[in-house]
């Protein structure tokens, strides 16, 4: 499990890193795509969010749930001191300030994530789900399903395994350097929350 503190820049996965500047309010919620403002300015799906969490390779979400709903999760002990150091802990922190961006682009565990980004939705909670894997440029890629749908099929991936089942899927993959200098890099971040307590400087924390 490994994380990617950007506190103001973030890794790519080629290690690609991007300085965060600060803005200031406002969010869109459409998948993939841009909008343009009365002022020509595009909206960025990173509007509004203070925190951010890239959970790329999201499986089936369990992550993002390590965040929202920790109490769930008294195991992931782990996962529970990163997010409480970058994002403050559950009794500070405030759910409705963080956004979670959830890449994967497995489709057997779409329309979990779906159910995830609705529910999440009803208590002011930002998830998003994006049908799509994350790389150094924008492609279409054959993955394989394996372990006969067991473990969540966490050898899901682009390499053939011997012995596996090797189903092919085409799965289409984006250049998550774009995508953040297109959606993170320059949001606008709301005033610091008042109940930020210590941890009030926007973080963006990616999992890969």
């Amino acid at each position: 499990l490994l994380f990617f503190s950007a506190g103001l820049a973030i890794a790519s996965l080629k290690s690609e890193l991007l300085a965060i500047p600060a803005g200031s309010s406002g969010y869109q919620s459409d998948i993939l795509s841009s909008r343009v403002t009365s002022s020509d300015r595009k909206e960025k799906f990173g509007d509004g969010c203070y925190h951010v969490f890239l959970d790329v390779g999201s499986n089936v979400g369990v992550h993002g749930r390590f965040l929202f709903e920790p109490q769930k999760y008294p195991n992931a002990k782990e996962a529970h001191g990163i997010f409480n150091e970058h994002f403050g802990g559950p009794e500070i922190r405030d759910n409705r300030n963080i956004c979670v961006f959830a890449f994967e682009p497995n489709p057997v565990h779409k329309e979990r994530h779906l159910q995830l980004q609705e529910a999440y939705s009803k208590v002011g909670w930002r998830y998003h789900h994006f049908a799509a894997g994350a790389g150094d440029k924008v492609e279409n890629v054959t993955f394989y399903h394996q372990d006969n749908g067991n473990n969540n099929e966490w050898g899901f991936s682009s390499s053939k395994r011997e012995g596996g089942e090797n189903i092919p899927v085409n799965v289409t993959s984006i250049r998550l350097s774009s995508w953040l200098r297109e959606h993170i890099e320059g949001r606008m971040i709301p005033q610091v929350p008042s109940d930020a307590g210590s941890k009030n400087e926007t973080k963006v924390e990616s999992k890969r």
